[in-house]
């Protein structure tokens, strides 16, 4: 009863405080809404493309996002975290705090999603409440990569917390600082 307790009262907090942030933010997105309809980008309007990630063949998409070959032109907005980041936040998926990894991994895949556009449900639903229409959906995944750097800094924690002997430990942290 006490943990459910903790958990409805988390719930609540949560909720009390994105109505709070929803206020707040309708300060600014009132007069955003009512000044959208005279824009050169506003919804319907035929807004091309600087960066179409669904439009990438999966090697394109592989080298900017595990080797990061370079930017192919200068509006690219995507930049690769590379090996070792995913490799750590693979690792971080395996943290004692569950509920900071939860929230980190939903947040990774949320902006990711917003990364690619459209035909991915959180995008969709972006696209749809937006009064705007986008041109660059690839810069949700520059945001992507705060998230998934945490949960990186999880992987080492969870690599560094692991029981073992000293040679072990010593190897992981060779291997961290490399």
């Amino acid at each position: 009863p006490s943990r459910t307790r903790g958990l409805l009262q988390e719930g609540i907090a949560f909720g009390l405080i994105f109505f709070l942030a929803i206020l707040i933010a309708l300060v600014l997105l009132l007069p955003v809404a009512e000044l959208a309809g005279f824009s050169a980008r506003q919804k319907g309007m035929a807004v091309p493309m600087y960066s179409n990630m669904m439009a990438w063949d999966v090697t394109r998409l592989y080298q900017s996002v595990v080797v990061f070959a370079g930017m192919k032109y200068e509006a690219e907005t995507l930049r690769g975290p590379g090996i070792v980041v995913l490799l750590l936040a693979l690792a971080g998926c395996f943290h004692r705090n569950r509920k900071l990894v939860a929230i980190m991994g939903l947040l990774t895949y949320g902006l990711i999603d917003c990364g690619f556009g459209p035909p991915f449900p959180i995008a969709s639903l972006v696209d749809l409440i937006t009064p705007f229409s986008q041109s660059a959906y690839s810069r949700g995944f520059d945001f992507a990569l705060l998230p998934l750097g945490l949960l990186a800094g999880l992987g080492v924690d969870a690599l560094w917390q692991r029981r073992g002997s000293g040679k072990a430990r010593a190897v992981t942290a060779l291997l961290l600082v490399y």
